[in-house]
């Protein structure tokens, strides 16, 4: 009993991290070289997985006996089987992909930097292992001159001299981060990637020293300069959030500038029209959001004065640059000048049984009921949803309480709205997930969209 235990906790995990492996190889391919491997992905996860049968059926019947010392075996097999060859296959992806940047001359993918992450952190976990067990004594009196002859091979030599691979990789993807932090600004995500980049720097220097001196590869410095680098990546002045502030605050000051438009947010939305790319009015509204999710009010008051509470939502970005009266160019003027709310529920629902199907609905402001109507299906009304059945209408609900409990805070209570037909007779519930409302002086609140689901009464 306690040798199959053994094997199948130990032939599991190294067919897991050998199908994760195998994975990261194909999405390289995919990514870096638009190969179409996705068939040939998955008969290789079928191959692996037959021969890790095969071999742990062959375990399961050998004749050794169990051996106490179980976990330093299977993390030796995982640095050995999987570690090592995964390393060598990826620092040469890596290498093909940079020769070919550079005789095309082109600019290096956004997944560059992610893979090489990946290929050195395992790279340098699968030595510290290796040193490890070939550090070990023998256990035995009369121990073989040669115990441990998987040292030999190629493979784990390439991944004991792999620092020196990625000292020549690591400025292309360090490159590719720098052009995207120019174009976008820094976000949490790309602050965490810098930081692992400069992080996989300092190893492989100092991995490469020990090497080109014949000493033992890293061992304690590995985790100790993983743990200090992100203790830089999590607080200080270094931390990802604090840099993203930083640069989103900077990139939307500049962009805004380009523009010429003001750093003031009117209480309405600005009588003056500044027109831009609607390419750049998406990323100004995106800036916006990400500042907001990240430091709040605060954040948005160091680069806006006036009613910077109106910003303060991630979901007002599009509403704080109509109050800085900047658009996208071509866009249809409103002709009620007003405002967009966004309605979000944060709960979960409670129904009954039901058919459920889910919907995106939705309609144009200004839009009359009367040329709204369909077959079969659920449209959006001005304050309403409808359900039509044969080209008639089958049910109907109001959603102004919907709206109205809504107003202040801006999140929708997770509550099940009855489709009610003529008769009174429900004919199903909506769960109303996400609303997007016009609101204009003088006129009752209008839905433009609406998502969720409808659970029809069986």
């Amino acid at each position: 009993m306690r040798r199959f235990f053994e094997e199948t906790t130990s032939w599991g995990l190294l067919w897991l991290g050998a199908v994760a492996a195998a994975a990261v190889v194909f999405i390289a391919l995919e990514e870096l070289f638009d190969l179409h491997v996705e068939n040939l992905g998955l008969d290789t996860v079928i191959v692996l997985t037959a021969g890790f049968i095969l071999v742990y059926l062959h375990r399961l019947q050998g004749d050794d006996a169990a051996t106490p010392g179980r976990m330093p075996e299977l993390w030796r097999r995982l640095a050995t089987t999987i570690g090592a060859p995964f390393v060598s296959v990826m620092l040469a992806i890596l290498v093909v992909y940079e020769v070919v940047v550079l005789v095309r001359g082109e600019l290096p993918r956004n997944m560059l930097s992610p893979l090489i992450m990946a290929a050195g952190f395992v790279g340098f976990l699968s030595t510290l292992i290796i040193s490890s067990v070939l550090g070990e004594a023998p256990g035995a009196a009369f121990a073989p001159a040669e115990p441990h002859p998987w040292a030999r091979r190629r493979s784990i030599r390439l991944a004991r001299a792999f620092p020196l691979v990625l000292i020549v990789l690591l400025p292309m993807a360090g490159w590719a981060l720098w052009v995207r932090v120019e174009q976008y600004g820094v976000t949490p995500f790309r602050a965490v990637r810098a930081m692992g980049l400069l992080c996989l720097a300092a190893l492989s220097l100092m991995g490469a020293v020990r090497w080109l001196r014949g000493r033992a590869p890293l061992g304690w410095e590995v985790p100790g300069a993983i743990l200090l680098f992100a203790l830089a990546a999590a607080f200080g002045p270094t931390s990802a959030v604090r840099l993203s502030i930083a640069s989103q605050r900077e990139l939307i000051g500049r962009w805004l500038d380009e523009a010429g438009a003001g750093r003031t947010v009117a209480a309405e939305p600005s009588a003056v029209r500044i027109e831009v790319d609607p390419v750049r009015h998406r990323e100004l509204r995106d800036a916006i959001a990400q500042l907001a999710a990240l430091g709040g009010e605060p954040a948005l008051r160091r680069l806006f004065s006036g009613s910077v509470e109106a910003c303060a939502s991630r979901w007002s970005a599009g509403d704080c640059l109509d109050r800085l009266g900047v658009y996208p160019r071509g866009q249809r003027v409103q002709l009620n000048p007003g405002s967009m709310s966004v309605l979000e529920v944060q709960d979960r629902f409670a129904t009954g049984l039901g058919e459920l199907a889910f919907v995106d609905l939705r309609r144009e402001e200004g839009e009359a009921e009367g040329s709204r109507i369909m077959r079969d299906g659920v449209l959006l009304f001005r304050d309403s949803v409808a359900v039509f059945v044969a080209g008639k209408e089958a049910g109907r609900a109001s959603l102004v309480e919907l709206i109205a409990a809504s107003r202040e805070t801006h999140i929708l209570p997770p509550r099940m709205v009855q489709l009610v037909g003529a008769d009174g007779t429900p004919v199903a519930e909506l769960a109303v997930q996400h609303l997007d409302v016009w609101r204009a002086d003088g006129v009752t609140p209008e839905l433009l969209r609406l998502t969720g689901a409808v659970v029809w009464r069986r």
